[in-house]
């Protein structure tokens, strides 16, 4: 009886750890295509024009532009979710695996969101 308990120990243990390393795995992700939208941004910056559309739901296309480091909204805005994100993470490891599941593509989600709206608004301007 003993043996049994103690590879269900060790089998609940392994199932942890796995599921830590997909964690761990998703917010690299996360961080990864942070990494890429400030590179973009940050590439973006020096060839853009004085200033670039940015907020589409205004009237006028003169209230629609913006001053080009305005750019640098997305990747402060990325980081911000990813740190944020990181945090929260960490005081919801007790919690069920289902929920930070749903947190961390929650995550990748916003990050992929943005990065997309950064390429949208340097696609439009070339």
């Amino acid at each position: 009886m003993k043996y049994s308990v103690t590879k269900n120990t060790t089998q609940e243990k392994t199932a942890l750890t796995n599921q830590q390393e997909d964690q761990e795995h998703s917010l690299r992700y996360a961080w990864i295509i942070s990494a890429i939208t400030t590179l973009t941004a940050g590439l973006y910056y020096v060839i853009a024009q004085p200033e670039i559309p940015l907020f589409y739901s205004l009237a006028t296309k003169q209230d629609q532009l913006t001053n080009k480091i305005f750019l640098f909204l997305f990747p402060v805005v990325a980081v911000a979710i990813n740190t944020a994100h990181f945090f929260i993470l960490k005081t919801l490891k007790e919690y069920s695996t289902i929920i930070l599941r749903l947190f961390i593509g929650t995550t990748l989600g916003l990050q992929t969101l943005l990065l997309l709206a950064c390429i949208r608004i340097i696609w439009v301007t070339l």
